[in-house]
């Protein structure tokens, strides 16, 4: 009885992550090996609500196979996990020693994943780590900044971020600080890149990705904010028209105190205050109109190209800034097809009515001037901030 105990005690520790896979586990991909030292699983790290990295660590002599690959298999289902059918990740990465990471994103939040490293060698032999689980975190709540009235019967509040999007997760979310933006990187729009982009031809809702400079791609505007985005439900988030950014600029009582050019964080950027703004202490503000930007009929203008440094912030006093309701629209440039310029220096974000059949209305900003109405090609790819009515 006590040979038999031990016995089905030792069972129950070789069933596993290890056990041997069948052939063609997911049509014609070869066999699998038990030999559990040839890869382990590591940690799991870095982990969100939508994201982790995975480690693993491979202990083959590389040389000694014509091919080998390496990455990670996970599943929300650990019995889907040990009988090979996980979905598999490859790493693109090459090892740094004997270690390698992968980076999984678009997982669903408040959720237990289970996961093991595997080898694929010789393009038919699979070898399986130990299998590991992990827990993604709970999705943040998406609050807006500030109450700005975009009419005398309407008030918004604005997003936290710019709007970006990774096309092959097919995710929306918000910039993690209002001074963020890609940049160059944009130029890397395609259907398939496995990356951030920020800057979108217009009404592009439907359709993140086109980068066409043809004017007959860009005909009917549909709203980035009628897609989830982070843990919001569609809907949640709108563009604001032409008349409304002309009132936050232009029209709201006090207008011309209530913005500014400046910079956080040695970004360059406009600052935009709330209706009933007070200014923290421990910091301060400047309106540019008090220090040469003046209105010239359509637009702001000041001939001194220093505007940006009518106002600058640390990511300490920015902070404060924000609580009390600040916005910053960062000068993140522009895209023509997959060419990206002005980076830095040029702010451009679209809003929602089309202007003729070629051209769209923007907010437009750089050290001299600011647009809060400026008509300018379909086709180009644009910041965007959204709002939220209130």
């Amino acid at each position: 009885m006590k040979k038999y105990f031990l016995f089905a005690l030792l069972a129950v520790f070789l069933v596993g992550c290890d056990q041997p896979m069948p052939d063609n586990p997911s049509g014609g991909e070869g066999g699998s090996s038990t030999t559990p030292s040839a890869v382990v699983t590591g940690e799991a790290k870095d982990i969100t609500h939508r994201s982790v990295v995975l480690y693993g660590e491979v202990n083959v002599e590389v040389g000694d196979y014509e091919s080998i690959e390496w990455g990670m298999m996970y599943s929300k289902d650990k019995a889907e996990l040990e009988s090979r059918n996980g979905q598999r990740v490859y790493s693109k990465d090459a090892l740094l020693e004997t270690l390698y990471s992968v980076s999984l994103s678009g997982l669903d939040s408040e959720t237990k994943y289970y996961y093991c490293a595997f080898l694929y060698l010789n393009g038919k032999q699979y070898k399986f780590g130990e299998t590991q689980e992990f827990s993604t975190l709970v999705a943040p709540e998406i609050k807006g900044i500030g109450t700005f009235s975009v009419s005398a019967t309407k008030q918004v509040t604005f997003s936290p971020g710019n709007l970006q999007y990774h096309p092959a997760n097919n995710e929306w979310r918000f910039a993690e600080n209002q001074a963020d933006y890609v940049g160059s990187a944009n130029s890397n729009i395609s259907a398939t890149y496995n990356g951030w982009i920020d800057l979108f031809g217009w009404g592009t809702g439907n359709a993140p990705t086109k980068s066409s400079t043809s004017y007959s791609d860009y005909q009917t505007f549909v709203d980035w904010g009628t897609n989830q985005i982070g843990s919001d439900t569609p809907n949640t988030w709108r563009t604001l028209t032409y008349d409304e950014w002309m009132y936050i600029f232009y029209n709201r009582p006090n207008a011309q105190s209530l913005f500014a050019l400046g910079s956080v964080n040695g970004v360059n950027g406009t600052i935009i205050l709330p209706d009933n703004w007070t200014t923290p202490v421990g910091v301060s503000f400047v309106a540019s109109t008090t220090k040469g930007l003046y209105w010239d009929g359509s637009y702001y203008y000041n001939s001194n190209g220093d505007n940006f440094s009518h106002n600058t912030y640390t990511s300490e006093q920015w902070s404060k800034m924000e609580q009390a309701g600040a916005v910053f629209l960062p000068a993140s440039g522009r895209r023509w097809g997959t060419g990206v310029a002005n980076v830095g220096y040029l702010g451009s974000y679209w809003s929602s009515p089309e202007i003729g059949e070629l051209d769209a209305c923007r907010v437009g900003f750089d050290s001299y001037s600011l647009y809060p109405r400026n008509d300018y090609d379909r086709f180009y790819g644009f910041s965007v901030r959204l709002a939220q009515d209130l």
